[in-house]
Formats: C-alpha cells, structure tokens, sequence
C-alpha cells in the first residue's frame, strides 16, 4: 500500500480502493510543513493560512466520510483550503 492507494496487481479502475478524503488532506497538510498529529479523535496541525506556532487547525472525519476542518485561530474554510491548494469537493469521500 503506498500513498493510500492499494492494488493487487490489477490497475483496473475496479481494483484501486481511493484513499479516504482525510488522508489524502493530512498527506496534503504534511507536505506543506504543518505536521498533523492526533489528538484523541481528531488531528491537529498548524494552519497553513496564517502564520501559526502552535496547532491551531483541527481536522476530523465525519461519519458521512467528509472531512470537517476549524480553525480555531479564526481563518475562514476556504482560507485554509486555498492555502492547501484544495477545493471543497475535495472533502468529501469519492465512490470509486
């Protein structure tokens, strides 16, 4: 299994399992230095839309799969996932 995506072999489109939307936004958020780490239910990481220190952005899995992100320093959704470079269909699980 590497980068989310398992295969046996396969690389019909019925084969690849798509890496669940959280993953793929703490993969996107380690890339850009903002180191995720859990914190109980939930990831914390820096905020890649403001100058951050400490973690400030929390990021949790709902139980429809789609991927709730609050910045608690105050920056709007959008802000965060401009800086991420995502849109907002990007938080939400894809059906293979």
């Amino acid at each position: 299994m590497a980068n989310g995506f398992k295969h046996d072999g396969d690389y019909s489109a019925k084969s690849v399992i798509i890496a669940s939307s959280i993953t793929s936004i703490l993969d996107r958020l380690e890339a850009r230095g903002c180191s995720p780490r859990r914190s109980g239910s939930r990831w914390m990481a820096c905020c890649p839309a403001h100058e951050d220190r400490q973690p400030s952005l929390s990021v949790t899995e709902g139980r429809d799969g789609r991927v709730l992100l609050r910045c608690w320093g105050g920056c709007a959704t959008e802000a965060v996932l401009i800086a991420l470079d995502l849109r907002w269909s990007d938080l939400f699980r894809r059906c293979p």
